[in-house]
């Protein structure tokens, strides 16, 4: 018997590739309007993609599914430039 793994959101629409480095897409959840000052999305990345460094001024929340996250405070005294 096999096992079918079922994804909670869909793949999305691909990413541009100048904020990322392999494929990834995105798949938007809850658009910014005159009610709400932010925006959520779930982001799919491919084995081996990610992200450009970057900020965010006014915070992000992150919430992995699955896979093995890694984030700038993993590579301590690392210079992202």
């Amino acid at each position: 018997m096999t096992t079918v793994q079922q994804k909670i959101f869909p793949t999305g629409s691909r990413l541009p590739t100048e904020y990322f480095t392999g494929n990834a897409y995105l798949t938007m959840l809850l658009k910014n309007d005159k009610n709400n000052e932010f925006s959520i999305g779930c982001v799919t990345f491919e084995p081996g993609a990610r992200t450009n460094w970057h900020i965010h001024p006014k915070g992000q929340v992150l919430i992995f599914i699955e896979g093995a996250p890694v984030s700038e405070e993993d590579y301590t005294g690392v210079n992202a430039n």
